[in-house]
């Protein structure tokens, strides 16, 4: 399993440090835009919202995936 620190890597050298809905929607692996804003908006992630965009730091989208780790039995 990816630590929070190698997902962090990955998704900055994939998307950047910075990213719009677009790109969080295909780093959380999902299709519906709509779907990934609502499913963040649940769990509290926190976005900027700069000009009409909704930006989120790869860091706390980093933070969102690890804790929805379930650990294999």
């Amino acid at each position: 399993m990816a630590t929070k620190n190698e997902l962090l890597a990955y998704i900055k050298e994939e998307y950047g440090s910075v990213m719009n809905a677009t790109k969080v929607t295909k780093a959380i692996g999902l299709e519906d835009r709509k779907s990934a804003v609502s499913l963040l908006e649940e769990a509290g992630v926190p976005h900027y919202k700069i000009g009409r965009q909704r930006m989120y730091h790869a860091i706390d989208i980093a933070k969102y995936l690890n804790a929805c780790k379930v650990e294999a039995i």
